[in-house]
């Protein structure tokens, strides 16, 4: 029966400290063992030249044992290494070890690699060979310059909270990265990605932000175009703004192809995928992303969006109220519950989540327009007109896009008018239209040929 552990805080400090120092991209060496190359800077086991995927904490296993090669390291002290702020049972260890054991290629009756002590821990019984980590690949996709790598992590951390706010400041820190190495290719893949996440987020027009974004994509692909992030980056611009459809969905391949660890490229891919009505497919990446990264708001927030395209609410509420349990402030997650509760005919609780999102958020209008939508689908018409009229005003000083307004008439029943600011949300190229084929609440626009029109252009190039 598997136990809980006791902690041993020297044994975890020790650990802990080994693990940073293996993944940190001056001290770490490059590993090779049978065909095998393994970069902890990179978070990247190689076979033969091709990447194999392991989440997060089979990789720390695998780093640990090759650290530790030819020694026993007992499993308390595995556990104290990988899973420093959880008490953890051994199964855990037991489930990861046999992940592991897989990806090497080895069977249950021929352990080449691994050496399995019982009742005590595992051996690594390989033969390694240490190599200098000073590739070019490594220096130009990386920076010598501590700062800068600050900067890079801090730009990161406020694009991962995806509110206006923190993506401006995303942009700062990316751009500070950039003027102190101009050749770090992560910090502009970084900028690409907030440019492209300001598209929706905030009063600018998709034609000043999405530029900027295919700008900065293809400078990190001009220093480096075996960078999974920045192929993931271009990925992006390409079906939400460019609708080159196709192109999009190689680049996103791509940058699985030369790193299946990228949990970004599994999470957009899978959300392309969904939005081209391929919800098994787009299902499948989005788990392979959340098994990456299980703590991730904006992951777990759009497998919640999928059930929501996908119109299995109920499912949609669990996962979404698990998200909200990570972070409770988490914007995105408050507006797709919202949406959620909308079809499910819980109208007081959406325009709840709604106007909590809306405090949260700045008044972004995405989250004003769904207030409005659901004072619209619950039969408050002078609610749901007082906010068109708002958004109407609020455009007059920034950029509101058609596309939000558009549900609004949609749900007031106002077929003509919605159409209009679809159109004119597809002359803005409006990063909404890519939910065209799956948003529900457009559904009663579908059988008006216009919309199958509308459709057919912005997916042309699928």
């Amino acid at each position: 029966m598997s136990t809980v552990r006791s902690r041993n805080p020297q044994r975890q400090l020790k650990n802990l400290q080994n693990i940073s120092k293996l993944t940190d991209k001056h001290a770490s060496p490059i590993y090779e063992f049978n065909g095998f190359r393994l970069i902890p800077s990179e978070r990247l086991l190689l076979r033969n030249g091709g990447a194999v995927p392991l989440t997060h904490k089979v990789f720390d296993i695998l780093l640990l044992l090759v650290r530790n090669r030819g020694q026993l390291v007992e499993k308390e002290e595995m556990l104290d290494a990988v899973w420093p702020e959880q008490f953890v049972e051994q199964h855990n260890l037991t489930v990861s070890m046999s992940a592991l054991r897989k990806a090497l290629g080895e069977s249950p009756d021929n352990h080449e690699y691994i050496e399995t002590v019982p009742k005590h821990g595992y051996r690594f019984i390989a033969n390694v060979r240490e190599l200098p980590n000073d590739s070019s690949v490594q220096s130009k996709r990386h920076t010598h310059s501590t700062e800068a790598h600050h900067l890079y992590l801090k730009g990161r951390y406020n694009w991962n909270k995806r509110t206006p706010f923190w993506i401006e400041r995303a942009v700062q820190y990316f751009e500070q990265a950039i003027q102190l190495d101009p050749h770090y290719a992560l910090a502009y893949a970084g900028l690409a990605d907030s440019y492209s996440l300001m598209a929706g987020n905030s009063g600018l027009p998709p034609s000043e932000t999405f530029p900027k974004a295919r700008a900065a994509a293809l400078k990190a692909l001009e220093i480096d175009d075996t960078l999974a992030e920045a192929h993931t980056s271009l990925a992006l611009v390409r079906y939400l703004f460019d609708w080159q459809w196709t192109a999009a969905e190689r680049g996103f391949k791509r940058a699985i192809e030369l790193n299946p660890n990228y949990a970004t490229a599994h999470h957009w891919y899978g959300e392309y995928l969904v939005l081209c009505r391929r919800f098994d497919e787009g299902f499948k990446e989005l788990g392979q992303a959340q098994e990456l990264e299980p703590l991730s708001f904006p992951i777990n927030a759009d497998v919640g969006q999928y059930y929501f395209f996908t119109r299995r609410y109920e499912q949609a509420v669990e996962q979404l109220t698990r998200t909200l349990e990570l972070e409770p402030n988490f914007v995105r997650a408050l507006a797709l519950l919202g949406w959620t509760f909308e079809q499910l005919g819980r109208f007081e609780e959406a325009i709840a989540k709604f106007e909590q999102a809306t405090a949260l958020s700045g008044s972004r209008t995405l989250i004003v327009a769904g207030l409005g939508h659901a004072h619209a689908v619950s039969g408050n018409r002078e609610a749901a007109l007082e906010i068109l009229e708002a958004l109407t005003e609020q455009a007059k000083r920034t950029y509101v896009s058609p596309y939000e307004v558009a549900v609004i008439h949609a749900a007031l029943n106002n077929v003509d008018a919605a159409f209009a600011c679809l159109e004119r949300a597809f002359e803005d190229r409006s990063v909404w239209l890519s939910w065209l084929d799956v948003d529900p609440r457009l559904d009663a626009l579908r059988t008006d040929v216009r919309f199958e029109n509308l459709l057919g252009r912005v997916k042309n190039s699928r």
